[in-house]
C-alpha cells in the first residue's frame, strides 16, 4: 500500500546484502534434509541455512518487486537511527493509546530494513546436496506473472 501511494521510503543510502530463498528452493531443502534424515543420522539436530546464495542490496531487491507490481520507484529515503526512532515512538504510542491494527514502523523493521543478513550455505551444499535452482531473474518473472494474474483473475 505505501508503494501504491508513494510513501514508501528507502532506510538509509548504503548498500546492504540480504540473501532470498524462492519458495520453491525452501521446499526442495527441505525434501533433501528428509532424505537425509535417519537414526543416527550425522544432519540430526543441525541447523542448515537455506538460500539462492547470491546475496544482493536489499533495495535492489524491493525495488525490483516494486517493478514485478508495476508501482513506483522508491525515490527518497530516511536515515536509519530516524526510522528506529519512529518505530521506538510508534511502538510505544500503540502499547499505550487505543490504536488499531500494527505501527508502520517498529523498531525490528527499522533494523532489518537497514542490516545486511545473508548466511553461507556451504554446510546445506555439501551436506545434503542443496543447490538453488531457481535464478533471482526466473523468480521476479513468476512473481510478475502471478501479481498480473491476481489483477485479472
Amino acid at each position: 500500500e505505501r508503494g501504491r501511494t508513494g510513501k514508501l521510503r528507502k532506510i538509509g543510502n548504503t548498500p546492504k546484502l540480504v540473501d532470498f530463498t524462492y519458495v520453491d528452493d525452501a521446499a526442495a531443502a527441505h525434501l533433501l534434509a528428509a532424505k537425509h534424515l535417519s537414526p543416527g543420522s550425522s544432519i540430526s539436530g543441525r541447523v542448515f541455512f537455506i538460500s539462492q546464495g547470491r546475496p544482493m542490496p536489499l533495495w535492489d531487491f524491493i525495488g525490483r518487486v516494486m517493478e514485478a507490481a508495476d508501482l513506483p520507484a522508491i525515490t527518497s529515503s530516511v536515515s536509519p537511527w530516524l526510522a528506529y526512532a519512529a518505530g521506538w515512538l510508534s511502538e510505544g504510542l500503540y502499547r499505550f493509546l487505543p490504536l488499531k491494527g500494527e505501527p508502520r514502523i517498529t523498531r525490528f523493521l527499522a533494523e532489518e530494513l537497514s542490516t545486511a543478513h545473508w548466511f553461507d550455505i556451504s554446510a546445506a551444499r555439501r551436506e545434503l546436496g542443496y543447490e538453488p535452482q531457481m535464478s533471482m531473474e526466473e523468480g521476479f518473472r513468476r512473481l510478475r506473472e502471478w501479481l498480473h494474474h491476481q489483477d485479472t483473475g
